[in-house]
């Protein structure tokens, strides 16, 4: 198929999905007799259809919509009809009462009119509100169909012949077709980050706002990534909810790790220690490197606040204090709502079964972190950031009623974080611990920029530990015992040999214990081997496909 037939296609379909969905929308708000529980499931599901209209206008409509590139990306178009496809399908059923009831769908419908398949235009508003949903009020025909059996409701001659289109309205069936929706959604929402990466003009919200529906920022979850994109656009005035109070900011570089710890106000310190700015033969070098530190500062501060607001999975930021005697930054974090004060668990922790409290994760859970941290980084890198100091030790469990929440990991340890676009500051230590989890090219003095590829090698480790659940410093220093007992040095291994053993273990033992799928993906990430550059917006795509998807619990 051409891409412009292609591309038809695509809206054609989106299009009959909203007229559908629409369509049992109103007709749900429009029975007058719900239960409790009735009620709230069409709630949630004008509430789905509202988050499709909102993608489908984000997506597909003029003013920076996917059309107007020349240049089309056929990964992305093909992921975008493979969703459509299915939503269709969905409401396939459905398809056939609204012919003979909706008047909208009669009217409009790409698929009744073969003129309205052939254009890019809306024919229709998509800005209708829709219906309340009805107090509750016996006795209507729609009413007995929502909330009687299906026998009981189609006692009457006159319906008899169609009874069984009407049990589609039926609660139980309502309830399925409600998942399907929510799960096609939650994959049409999932490619927003990489709709941001064709779109690099994106980036201040105020600018998007003039072409888009505001409403359609914050329901599409465009928001917080049109934030974290606007943080890299300007180091200056970025005012912080809690500045420093004392002497203003003084650090030159952030070398040192931070060390966390929990007060008795639930509240998670991290310690960033800083040193010297080092002399230079003129004056103003290290003035001037000091200001461009502070405004990092600053920077890396409203990261932190934006992020946890959105719930990119990264805590809630309270702010951060400069504490120049000790030569260290503290920031200062909430513990999610409804969590326990408790000291949170690392992945490290879990993995090593250091907390007799914390079992082994189940298959399911291991896949659940999995995808939870790979998409949260896909999201940064999609605002254009990078972490930098990702690995196990840096991903956090926190409990509810001494329960380990482990469908909800978060990101910590962003004292390295910064922009793509920054300059690096080409500082080192020679930590193992960490060293594990650093490319190649970025263990010892660094001579490359970093950049997104080297967050990804990181995510290759990470995902390498949970799939085989041991420690990538144990899988390292075994090696080193095995070279040292047949006569080896037993030492420091080569970065490259460090890759090389990794790679061996996912291709060797990953695909028993997680499935091929997984075990190609951690391999794609320790390789980099991508076809598409990291500044081009094909790579989010093509990371989506290789390693997002690869990761799925549904590919064994």
């Amino acid at each position: 198929m051409d891409p412009v037939s292609f591309g038809l296609t695509i809206f054609a379909t989106f299009k009959e999905v909203y007229l559908i969905s629409r369509f049992v929308c109103k007709t749900i708000s429009s029975v007058n007799n719900y239960k409790s529980e009735q009620r709230d499931l069409g709630t949630e599901f004008c509430q789905e259809f509202l988050l499709f209209r909102s993608l489908g206008r984000l997506f597909l409509l003029q003013n920076n919509g996917v059309f107007d590139d020349d240049n089309l990306n056929e990964d992305w178009l093909t992921q975008l009809k493979m969703i459509f496809d299915k939503l269709k399908v969905v409401f396939l059923e459905y398809s056939k009462i609204a012919a003979g009831l909706d008047e909208d769908y009669r009217a409009y419908s790409p698929f009744l009119h073969d003129a309205y398949f052939k254009t890019k235009c809306i024919e229709f508003s998509l800005d209708d509100p829709l219906p309340e949903l009805s107090t509750p009020n016996r006795g209507t025909f729609l009413s007995r169909l929502l909330v009687e059996p299906v026998k009981n409701a189609f006692k009457a001659p006159l319906f008899s012949k169609q009874s069984w289109k009407w049990a589609l309205f039926q609660r139980a069936e309502l309830q399925k077709t409600l998942q399907k929706f929510h799960k096609w959604n939650k994959k049409l929402n999932s490619l927003v980050p990489i709709f941001l990466a064709f779109r690099p003009q994106l980036s201040i919200p105020e600018r998007f706002s003039k072409v888009k529906k505001e409403d359609d920022i914050v329901v599409a979850g465009l928001e917080p990534h049109l934030r974290l994109r606007q943080l890299t656009s300007s180091k200056q005035n970025l005012a912080i909810e809690a500045p420093p109070t004392g002497t203003s900011l003084t650090v030159t570089s952030l070398l040192e790790p931070s060390n966390s710890r929990v007060t008795n106000e639930k509240t998670l310190v991290e310690y960033k220690y800083y040193s010297p700015v080092e002399r230079s033969s003129t004056f103003d070098e290290p003035i001037l490197q000091q200001a461009r530190n502070e405004a990092s500062i600053h920077q890396l501060a409203k990261l932190l606040s934006s992020s946890g607001k959105y719930n990119l999975h990264t805590l809630p930021f309270k702010g951060y204090l400069n504490e120049m005697e000790e030569g260290r930054y503290k920031f200062m974090f909430a513990h999610p709502e409804g969590t326990s004060p408790n000291d949170p668990v690392s992945l490290r922790d879990v993995v090593q079964g250091k907390d007799p409290n914390c079992k082994r994760l189940a298959l399911s859970a291991r896949f659940q972190v999995a995808q939870v941290i790979t998409m949260a980084l896909a999201a940064f890198h999609a605002g254009r950031w990078v972490h930098k100091g990702l690995r196990s030790e840096s991903i956090k469990f926190f409990k509810k009623d001494s329960v380990v929440q482990y469908d909800n990991p978060y990101l910590a340890d962003f004292e390295y974080s910064r922009p793509e676009s920054d300059e690096t500051l080409f500082t080192y230590d020679d930590d193992i611990e960490k060293n594990v989890y650093r490319h190649p090219d970025r263990q010892g003095p660094p001579s490359v920029q970093f950049t997104k590829i080297h967050d990804i090698y990181a995510l290759g480790v990470v995902l390498l530990e949970i799939g085989m659940w041991r420690t990538a410093s144990t899988i390292y220093h075994e090696y080193c015992k095995v070279v040292k007992q047949r006569g080896g040095s037993g030492g420091i291994v080569d970065p490259k040999i460090c890759r090389e053993i990794f790679m061996d273990k996912a291709d060797g033992n990953l695909p028993h214990s997680m499935g091929r799928a997984y075990a190609d993906a951690v391999s794609t990430c320790l390789a980099g081997r991508f076809d598409n550059g990291i500044s081009d917006g094909a790579f989010a795509m093509e990371f989506h496909d290789r390693v997002v998807e690869g990761i799925n619990i549904k590919k064994i």
